[in-house]
């Protein structure tokens, strides 16, 4: 029969082996993220994170006070509310923005350069120089 493991004994070895399950589950936890982002975006993926927390953490009588609040609308006239659901909506948009700004100069200079390859192997089999790779006005 096993003998329980006593917590006391192995400080340094059990603090070690906490910390790497606690990098996994972080790590865990941002590979879920970054999947929801892929697929639905900034905006979705703090939704579907929001909704999480709303249906994990809070009581009843604290989930009737976001639903009267947020949903219904019931003292909303205070304002802090507003500005908690505006600056979120502004740092997801942010956020958005910045996310498919990069994306799409990768694509863009990903265009450019096949560009130029593709003249480039027009330009050796016609054996001269092509007007529309000088005109282009490309990068």
């Amino acid at each position: 029969m096993p003998k329980p493991k006593d917590k006391g004994a192995e400080t340094g070895k059990g603090s070690s082996s906490r910390m790497d399950e606690a990098f996994r589950t972080f790590q865990a936890f941002i590979n879920l993220f970054s999947t929801l982002v892929e697929k639905l975006g900034w905006p979705g993926a703090v939704a579907m994170g929001m909704m999480y927390c709303f249906i994990k953490w809070p009581n009843e009588e604290q989930k009737h006070r976001i639903i009267s609040m947020y949903v219904l609308g019931e003292g909303i006239s205070r304002f802090w509310p507003n500005a908690v659901l505006s600056i979120m909506f502004l740092l997801v948009l942010f956020i958005q923005h910045r996310s498919y700004r990069k994306k799409l100069k990768i694509l863009d200079d990903e265009v450019h350069r096949a560009g130029s390859e593709k003249s480039k192997f027009q330009e050796q089999a016609a054996g001269r120089t092509l007007k529309h790779s000088n005109s282009a006005g490309g990068k």
